[in-house]
């Protein structure tokens, strides 16, 4: 009899690949990154990027080792709980990406030592476990190869009698037989990324970019709308949540979202950002009016285009500056005119049209910039803490889907 708790018990070992994405980017890698690691490999920049430590500050405390080493044990328990939250990711990525968690750990707690050996035992066992299928493989097909032309000699000669025309037919269907227990290895192709950059352009005040006007709350035909939340009034259904590396709570008719510990961080704020074909967006507007009441260093990360490791991003600082960019090339950060003091509502607008972003501050459009490099995928808003308490409050938050929108 199947059991209510089947479908979550299948989830928990299976796990969403979008949601195994979603995790591994949260130690800076790819999925397949993870799977390729190699702790042999591993240095101390890269042990600091998998933990999410400025690596400026990794150097700065050399001359304070005790003071680092509890630094850095305390955002590893970090990543640790961090891994625990991703309940959707597979039990293998969960576990895999422990693993590199204390290697991580290991390498920055002594940057000198020796390369790490020994505990890559499960990347180690799972080659060897395949190193031993294939041998298996080739001894069992060598095996089931004799006997199939044993057998197929014994028809031959068993057939001799009955004429030419019944050998020939003995001889075809042992050969079929052959074929079809004799498997053939498959290998999945992944298509190429293909080619191609941005072409930045910063270009305040300039006349034709939104396609839909900014702060109506008309809806045009043709537009599906994801999210329309005034938080003033509600908090929608909005995930609120008090966890080690950062808190969502809604009050005084605000939504907070605040960074507890220094690093990079996300979640499923809400269901129009989950990593599923629902939420799937191309062309789309987001928009959110948003202050910062303390304004110590951080940025807020709005992540569109998502393709594996690839991606667009709005950033908004704490210092007013903005700037589209995507994960091949770094910000050209500006201060728009039109922006206000952080600590009061500013209204912020991304909007993807044919392929084109544009950025709206306060009604007044501030950056217009192709993209020729561009998937459709879910929205992510992350904080980027460099300071804590970071926080980040939402008045008012919509997406829109707009007509024509990749699936």
């Amino acid at each position: 009899m199947t059991r209510d708790t089947d479908a979550a018990d299948a989830l928990g070992e299976g796990g969403s690949p979008e949601a195994d994405r979603h995790l591994a980017e949260n130690f800076g890698m790819t999925v397949k990154q993870v799977r390729e690691f190699d702790p042999q490999t591993l240095d101390v920049t890269r042990a600091c990027k998998f933990l999410g430590l400025p690596l400026k500050r990794f150097d700065l405390l050399a001359t304070q080792p005790d003071a680092r080493a509890r630094w850095v044990e305390s955002v590893a328990r970090q990543k640790k709980d961090l891994i625990g939250t991703f309940l959707e990711a597979s039990k293998e990525m969960r576990e895999m990406l422990e693993a590199i968690r204390k290697f991580a750990l290991r390498k920055c707690l002594t940057p000198d030592g020796p390369a790490l050996v020994g505990g890559g035992g499960r990347w180690a066992n799972k080659s060897n476990q395949q190193r031993r299928a294939r041998t298996g493989l080739l001894v069992g097909g060598g095996a089931l190869a004799v006997i199939l032309l044993a057998g197929g000699a014994v028809a031959v000669l068993m057939s001799a009698r009955s004429g030419p025309q019944q050998q020939a037919t003995a001889l075809a269907g042992g050969s079929t037989r052959r074929s079809g227990q004799l498997g053939t290895e498959v290998t999945e192709a992944v298509p190429a990324r293909g080619k191609g950059g941005d072409r930045p352009g910063t270009e305040e005040g300039k006349a034709g970019g939104p396609q839909v006007e900014a702060g109506k709350d008309h809806v045009p035909p043709g537009v599906e709308v994801l999210l329309d939340v005034d938080f003033t009034k509600t908090r929608g259904t909005f995930n609120l949540a008090d966890r080690h590396h950062f808190r969502t709570e809604h009050r005084d008719g605000e939504l907070r979202y605040v960074g507890k510990k220094v690093g990079n961080w996300f979640d499923w704020l809400h269901p129009a950002f989950h990593a599923s074909k629902d939420s799937r967006v191309e062309d789309f507007v987001f928009e959110a009016d948003v202050r910062m009441p303390n304004p110590v260093p951080g940025a807020l990360v709005c992540r569109l285009g998502i393709r594996g490791n690839f991606y667009h991003a709005l950033s908004v600082r704490h210092d007013g500056q903005v700037a589209v960019w995507n994960a091949d090339r770094p910000p050209t950060w500006t201060k728009p005119q039109s922006l206000r003091p952080v600590t009061e509502f500013n209204t912020i607008r991304l909007e993807v049209v044919r392929r084109t972003i544009r950025l709206q501050v306060n009604g007044r459009q501030v950056v217009e910039q192709p993209v020729e490099r561009y998937e459709p995928s879910n929205i992510m808003l992350w904080l980027y803490p460099e300071e804590v308490p970071f926080e980040v409050r939402f008045r008012r938050m919509k997406l829109w889907k707009l007509p024509g929108s990749g699936n």
